[in-house]
């Protein structure tokens, strides 16, 4: 059995373990349907886009990888509506263009999201990595959107002392322990 199959029935033992009844798999280059007990899952191709870390080393990772590392790595023990809100800011700040041009741009930005900022980040793993990677799925192909944070491009942690950024803004609202932020902007 090759790597790929052996990666795609790790993936399928986790999603049956876990619950969840539909998957992305992120690094497959053909649609495949899969079939696990009673249910029928379907493996769905991205593009795949190629960018430079801050270290200079070159990673070819997709959009939606991207966005499903930032919700898992930013709020993998947050509630579901806290990974949908990592996921919103990330795509409002797309729409502003001034974090980059892609998901991957806008995450990897300087400076922007402290786990890109660490070299010995663990491995995405477990249940939280399946639902952040089905947060990005549903943000990225199907369009979902948290409207009470439309315009929001900042949050912090409650448990940090407000950032100076923080009195520059509009806060519009606390997801766990997320307080988000808009400015004065129409995105």
């Amino acid at each position: 059995m090759s790597n790929g199959n052996n990666m795609r029935t790790a993936i399928l033992s986790a999603v049956a373990a876990a619950g969840v009844v539909s998957i992305v798999c992120l690094s497959q280059s053909n649609a495949t349907p899969v079939s696990l007990s009673s249910e029928q899952f379907t493996i769905q191709p991205v593009v795949q886009t190629t960018h430079f870390t801050k270290v200079g080393i070159k990673e070819v990772e997709t959009d939606l990888e991207c966005l499903a590392k930032n919700v898992y790595y930013e709020a993998a023990f947050e509630p579901l509506k806290g990974k949908q809100a990592i996921a919103q800011v990330t795509i409002n700040r797309l729409k502003t263009g001034r974090w980059g041009n892609t998901i991957c741009e806008v995450v990897y930005a300087p400076s922007q999201f402290s786990w890109t900022l660490k070299l010995d980040n663990h491995k995405p793993q477990g249940k939280e990595w399946i639902v952040s990677q089905q947060v990005a799925y549903e943000f990225l192909e199907k369009g979902a959107r948290l409207n009470s944070l439309k315009g929001s491009i900042m949050y912090h942690a409650d448990y940090i002392h407000p950032p100076i950024w923080a009195n520059k803004k509009y806060k519009v609202a606390q997801i766990g322990q997320h307080i988000f932020y808009k400015k004065d902007v129409k995105i």
